[in-house]
């Protein structure tokens, strides 16, 4: 199973097992992440629109990468994207290389929703 995470509406970056439309104390269709090795009562309500599926794929100092990730190479800004057709993640605006080798040499600098002014 691949992991996930999301930010909580306090800013909290959670990592673990995505629920989504999980009904706990009166908020139905809530997105929430369940951190590894946590009981439901530990689960944390996130904002759906942060919530990212890791990639498979890890950036060239070995930090996981996701869906809303952006990375860095050469100079130039990439946000790794889910393309629902193809079934698979993909580098928007590159154009050069194999988009799992383009993570592989890059640096994670940030995400859409921290850091959107990167992509401009």
């Amino acid at each position: 199973m691949r992991d996930y995470r999301g930010k909580t509406k306090e800013g909290e970056l959670v990592k673990g097992f995505y629920l989504r439309y999980f009904y706990k104390e009166g908020a139905f269709g809530a997105s929430y992440i369940l951190p590894y090795g946590s009981t439901l009562d530990e689960m944390k309500q996130v904002i759906p629109e942060t919530v990212g599926q890791f990639t498979g794929q890890k950036d060239k100092n070995k930090t996981k990468a996701y869906k809303g990730d952006i990375i860095e190479h050469d100079g130039k800004f990439y946000e790794i994207k889910w393309d629902d057709e193809g079934m698979a993640f993909y580098c928007d605006g590159n154009d050069w290389i194999d988009d799992a080798k383009l993570i592989r040499r890059s640096v994670i600098v940030g995400t859409i929703h921290d850091n959107p002014e990167l992509l401009k």
